[in-house]
């Protein structure tokens, strides 16, 4: 009898009781002595794999026996090229860090036998230690965790491609259930959160808010020492930085603001500076906190600085707003005719100055394209009908190259600092940069930033250098609602824990010891002292109560 024969009959009540045993001590941490003992002690043959599961989710007791009678060379040569693939034996069971020497799983969809292969064939490791409680080797939990974190790819998208990557290589491999490997991403997440960082007065924090559907918003301070700054210039990676606090708080006040700082700072020392977006309770929590603590820096974030600055020009200027007015309504006009690739940006409703580059830099392209009117593009584009939706444009044309050399003054200034922090005399290496000849709104935008920039840097000691960006973890949060895809629609959710998992470095010694040490109950008391019931539970507990 083949594993495929039985699957049918033991998926529903083995693979859900995997689930919960794959999440380690967890809320049945108290059964797991007695679970390994009856697993240890239950008689066993060659080519023979055992699932004893004391309780499933529906809380029957199940013992299923699989009997895969395949040849043993074909055992020996899957459980060779990558024991970590197969599931734990009862030797491998007591210990942590033991290796698999076993039967691998057929496939569900093809249940046939791989011919032998050879172990070089896998990227995975050969030689696979098992975190303790666990049944899948290091390489595979490690591998499911790359695929989310680095490739951006959905956790059940996730498992898909796992299958398709070792197809060839591990025909028998089964790759995790994705709710396993949502476990495995929350308790590394949870893990890197607490674990204890380095004491040290030159830490530079970066917070900021996010927010989901709901009252919650959620503040997160992460941050990286000025020794481990980057040595060349270049932006800042979700590796450099360490996850210091997150807390989700119905009312954020720059009171509450400084009592999250005071507790940040309890974990790694006071930090040198803070760096943040300006916002009124962020900048008031920072300076009640650098008021208690002088040797504290706060930074303004340049994005936000330049997007202020921006915003005190082009909204005095009448011309920009008839602009924007025009592009709006030219996009709802052609976004469902031939013209529809050529349509402007669709424009932010809030914080609308942080992308007005994307408008202009629209403008000026089509502005040349219907002066050039290239002629391989005649069979593509009716330029008659772009002449006539498009005329309006041509006004703005003396308007659109004064507002491009405004963008290109703060994209400028983004850009250095994004790269190279702030330091002393960073104001005049940059003004160098940045071309004399420039129209005067473009002229006035270079001094402001300069003497910004001149300010925040003076000071800093000789040679000492901060950060002067917060667009990391812009992108941080971008990659967190990627994650949380429909979950984002119920507020915060445990999936908060994927914001910490996502920084600094994920490697094996990491995984392992955060499995081995962060139970699935840790990960529970965590969300439910940061933020109680979801959404999600309350419409539940809300729809059982009533009668229909």
């Amino acid at each position: 009898m083949v594993f495929s024969d039985l699957y049918p009959c033991f998926v529903k009540g083995v693979l859900l009781s995997w689930t919960k045993t794959l999440w380690g001590d967890g809320a049945f941490g108290y059964e797991q002595e007695e679970r390994r003992e009856e697993f240890s002690n239950h008689p066993r043959t060659p080519g023979q794999a055992v699932f004893r599961k004391s309780e499933c989710l529906e809380g029957e007791d199940q013992t299923i026996e699989v009997l895969h009678q395949e040849t043993a060379h074909a055992c020996s040569v899957l459980g060779a090229s990558q024991p970590g693939l197969a599931r734990r034996t009862p030797a491998g069971a007591r210990g942590g860090g033991a290796t698999v020497q076993g039967v691998g799983m057929c496939s569900k969809k093809d249940p046939a036998l791989p011919s032998p292969i050879e172990p070089t064939a896998c990227p995975l490791a050969v030689t696979d230690p098992i975190p303790r409680y666990h049944q899948f080797g290091l390489s595979v939990i490690c591998w499911f965790l790359k695929l989310v974190l680095d490739a951006a790819l959905p956790m059940r998208g996730t498992v898909k491609a796992m299958v398709i990557l070792f197809s060839e290589s591990l025909p028998q491999l089964e790759a995790p259930c994705w709710q396993t490997g949502r476990a495995w991403l929350l308790r590394v997440g949870l893990f890197k959160l607490q674990r204890p960082k380095e004491q040290a007065g030159d830490w530079i924090y970066l917070l900021d808010h996010t927010i989901q559907l709901g009252p919650d918003k959620c503040l997160a301070i992460v941050g990286l020492r000025q020794a481990h700054l980057p040595d060349t210039p270049r932006a800042l990676r979700c590796e450099d930085l360490e996850p210091i606090w997150i807390e989700p708080v119905r009312h954020s006040t720059k009171e509450k603001v400084q009592e999250q700082l005071e507790q940040a700072a309890r974990r790694t020392g006071v930090p040198r500076a803070i760096v943040s977006d300006g916002g009124k309770d962020l900048l008031g929590g920072v300076q009640l906190f650098s008021a208690a603590h002088p040797e504290t820096l706060s930074v303004y974030d340049i994005k936000h600085k330049c997007a202020l600055v921006l915003k005190a020009h082009l909204s005095k200027d009448a011309e920009w707003e008839n602009f924007t007015q025009w592009a709006a309504h030219l996009n709802a006009q052609v976004q469902q005719t031939a013209l529809a690739a050529l349509r402007p940006p669709s424009q932010r409703s809030k914080c609308r100055y942080l992308n007005v580059g994307v408008l202009t830099r629209w403008a000026a392209r089509v502005g040349a394209l219907m002066e050039q009117r290239p002629a391989e593009l005649t069979a593509q584009i009716d330029w008659e009908k772009l002449d006539e939706k498009f005329q309006e444009l041509g006004r703005y044309k003396s308007k659109v190259a004064e507002w491009q050399e405004m963008m290109e003054v703060t994209e400028q200034v983004e850009s250095f600092i994004r790269t190279h922090g702030l330091y002393p005399g960073c104001a005049p290496e940059l003004a160098q940069q940045i071309r004399d000849q420039l129209c005067r709104p473009a002229q006035r935008i270079r001094e402001e930033l300069l003497a910004h920039l001149a300010e925040q840097s003076a000071e800093l000691r000789e040679e000492e250098r901060v950060w002067g960006s917060t667009e990391i973890l812009d992108s941080v949060f971008g990659k967190l609602k990627c994650m949380e895809q429909n979950e984002g629609r119920d507020g915060f959710t445990s999936m908060l824990l994927a914001l910490p998992a996502l920084l600094s470095v994920t490697a094996k010694d990491v995984v392992a010891k955060a499995l081995e040490t962060v139970r699935t109950q840790d990960v529970t008391h965590w969300v439910h002292a940061q933020f109680g019931y979801s959404m999600a539970a309350v419409r539940q507990k809300a729809y059982a109560a009533v009668q229909t």
